[in-house]
């Protein structure tokens, strides 16, 4: 292997790791918003239940 695809597989290895690590990260932060924002609704439809039926 000449000394540039040494040098270039030296970077390719861990840019791969931090875009995964990256993508990882965003994944996990959007699906913990979206659980987040699935108990609001299921609050708001509880609520709205509840002042419907009057016991509000």
């Amino acid at each position: 292997m000449s000394p540039e695809m040494s040098n270039i597989v030296s970077f390719l290895i861990p840019a791969y790791i931090v875009f995964w690590l990256i993508t990882f990260l965003y994944v996990f932060s959007i699906r913990s918003r979206q659980k987040n924002l699935e108990k609001d609704v299921e609050t708001l439809r509880m609520l709205v239940e509840k002042k419907k039926s009057g016991k509000l």
